[in-house]
């Protein structure tokens, strides 16, 4: 300002001066901020959308991973990789691959897709694992059968031998219908049960033969153990307690075979 300019009489006039431009420019201030803060508040509402997660997306991807999951445990089940070795490979390399990608809204279409294919692949490889896994139980339990018998067991015990083989038929009926878990699990309680069973027949052999060669004297306190045993393996058995009974059978057998030892060792004889 020029010094003629200045108006001596009235100084409070200037004073205003520098407060009306200081306002002036405020309001310029804020008038670029309003401008500027519709465009940072557009840009955070489209973060939020692209980040916010699909209700309908993620309830598709955990059903995907539960059939995943439900069809890879059947098949571990059964023994499907055992069967199938490569085909399992190729199928758990997809399942391994959709569990480590992040489950992100932009990535649960893509890992719904993934478990559901691995879920196939675990599928497919189970239905061509049951009818060699039902015929690997078949075999075993035959096997276990044929020994049996072959100690003249159903002779003189045939209602166990009976009850044991309507337990096995009744496993591969219920393969054939499909209900493979309570098939799977009848079928081992059958194969125990034909185990236990050649148990008590190699006993009653044990046993007689001790007999007749007349070696219960040489191990008197054995033998005695030997009966217990094997009358609570009996017992156990007709219970249903086929764990004990199975236990039981093999003590009282490692007993009768210790007697039958004895004698042979105290009469130099030996066995045919």
């Amino acid at each position: 300002m020029k010094k003629s300019e200045y108006n001596f009489d009235n100084p409070a006039s200037h004073a205003k001066q520098p407060t009306m431009l200081f306002h002036k420019r405020f309001f310029l201030f804020l008038l670029i901020i309003n401008c500027f803060m519709p465009v940072y508040a557009l840009d955070e509402n489209e973060n939020n959308t692209e980040n916010r997660i699909d209700p309908v997306s993620a309830i598709k991807l955990e059903a995907s991973i539960s059939k995943a999951d439900a069809a890879r445990k059947r098949a571990v089940d059964f023994e499907s990789p055992d069967y199938f070795p490569s085909e399992w490979d190729a199928a758990d390399s997809i399942y391994t691959a959709a569990v480590n990608i992040p489950k992100t809204t932009g990535n649960m279409q893509q890992l719904a897709v993934m478990f559901d294919d691995a879920a196939d692949s675990y599928d497919e490889i189970f239905r061509k694992t049951i009818p060699l896994y039902t015929q690997a139980r078949e075999d075993e339990i035959m096997t276990a059968r044929e020994k049996l018998i072959s100690t003249g067991f159903k002779k003189y015990f045939p209602e166990y031998l009976k009850t044991v083989d309507n337990k096995a038929l009744l496993a591969l009926s219920r393969f054939e219908t499909g209900d493979y878990y309570d098939a799977r699990n009848t079928a081992a309680d059958a194969l125990n049960e034909y185990e236990t069973l050649y148990t008590g027949a190699r006993i009653l052999l044990v046993r007689r033969e001790i007999i007749e060669r007349d070696f219960v004297k040489y191990d008197t306190g054995n033998f005695e153990k030997a009966d217990n045993a094997a009358q609570t393996s009996n017992d156990e058995f007709k219970a249903g307690n086929k764990k004990a009974a199975l236990t039981n059978a093999e003590d009282a057998l490692r007993l009768y075979d210790s007697v039958l030892s004895n004698g042979l060792r105290a009469t130099g004889e030996t066995r045919n």
